[in-house]
């Protein structure tokens, strides 16, 4: 429920959802990389 708010608030804002999906895989994988762990 939250990720479909979340993906009308950027639809409202005119944000492509593809962009911010890009944006926090990459942020992932780089925390990754650097030793972040679950």
């Amino acid at each position: 429920r939250a990720l479909f708010k979340f993906d009308g608030e950027l639809k409202r804002r005119r944000l492509n959802p593809g962009t911010t999906a890009d944006l926090t895989a990459a942020s992932l994988m780089l925390a990754i990389l650097n030793g972040l762990r679950f």
